[in-house]
């Protein structure tokens, strides 16, 4: 009887597809890992409902988190408890029924370029990491 190949490149010596034990290929570690995230938040006016999201934000290690859906007003940098951030909102008198925000970790606020505000529902971020450049833009769509 000969021996049948497998044309698994990672499989043991002489085994079958479906047969023994799979190895894989070490992994190089990640040495910079950024998490970058988007939450539609369904409105954050309420204190408490902020600084949960504050909180998911310091537990989940985020580095940028976009909100959608925020329903503030205004534009502008902001900060909630110690976590810095970009909103972008309605203007003028009414209900506030739009508006996006970015959250952003100490150390990306610190390498934060520019933002612009482009409506209720963009904001665009630029940020510049060791030579490294990142944009992040957050749209909501109806």
């Amino acid at each position: 009887m000969t021996e049948q190949k497998c044309c698994f490149p990672y499989a043991p010596r002489g085994s079958r597809p479906g047969r023994g034990h799979w190895t894989r290929p070490a992994q190089k570690p990640r040495v910079n890992v950024s998490r970058v995230g988007v939450w539609n938040v369904r409105g954050v006016c309420d204190e408490g409902k902020r600084m949960e999201v504050v909180d998911v934000f310091k537990r989940g290690k985020f580095d940028v988190l976009g909100l959608c859906e925020t329903n503030l007003k205004g534009s502008e940098e902001f900060q909630w408890g110690d976590v810095n951030g970009v909103r972008s909102g309605m203007i003028g008198n009414g209900r506030g029924k739009e508006g996006v925000a970015v959250l952003i970790s100490e150390a990306w606020f610190g390498a934060l370029v520019e933002y612009k505000c482009v409506s209720s529902r963009i904001v665009c971020v630029k940020f510049s990491l060791q030579g490294l450049r990142f944009v992040s833009c957050v749209r909501m769509d109806q």
